[in-house]
């Protein structure tokens, strides 16, 4: 008579610890082994595409501020596929992890940049001279700010001013 209740108990604790270790996976694995001058690849599609419509103006003065400068990290395959599966049983009624989201915190365990490489990351930043001014919960980006001479010198680009359909703009006009 007991056995019953005691049995959907058991089943009930048990499917709770599998949608919560699914739903709390283990760090993502460190993916960056070192950040150097050596190291440094270029990165294609960084120039925004308006630029080459744009009129340039020259060089951008190498003291002005740069308040919003953000790096964001593309997930592994694997991360991606697991997100995508993730993201189809949240919708699916018949999944254990239907409705079970995610905060940004369980997101950055899941799909974001181990916190080593984020360290890693930060600070590279900082001793190419720039401030971090968030590093997102989701670990998927970081955000800092710096000037126009560091930015050039680090990322190994060019920013100009431009003239696009007469409003005065500036960006990157080479790729980092």
């Amino acid at each position: 008579m007991h056995s019953r209740p005691f049995f959907r108990a058991t089943l009930f604790a048990l499917g709770l610890v599998l949608v919560l270790t699914s739903v709390g996976r283990a760090a993502p694995p460190n993916r960056i082994t070192s950040v150097s001058a050596d190291s440094r690849t270029p990165l294609p599609h960084t120039v925004p595409p308006r630029v080459w419509a744009a009129i340039d103006l020259g060089a951008t003065p190498e003291s002005r501020t740069l308040d919003n400068l953000t790096l964001r990290f593309s997930m592994t395959a694997a991360q991606q596929a697991a997100l995508t599966r993730l993201l189809a049983d949240q919708q699916n009624p018949a999944s254990p992890r239907y409705h079970q989201w995610l905060t940004p915190e369980q997101f950055g365990a899941q799909f974001g940049l181990s916190s080593a490489d984020l360290a890693k990351v930060s600070n590279w930043l900082t001793s190419q001279g720039f401030t971090i001014t968030r590093v997102a919960r989701s670990s998927t980006f970081i955000t800092f700010r710096g000037t126009v001479a560091q930015a050039e010198r680090a990322f190994h680009t060019s920013i100009h001013n431009l003239n696009l359909n007469g409003e005065q703009h500036f960006a990157n006009t080479t790729e980092a």
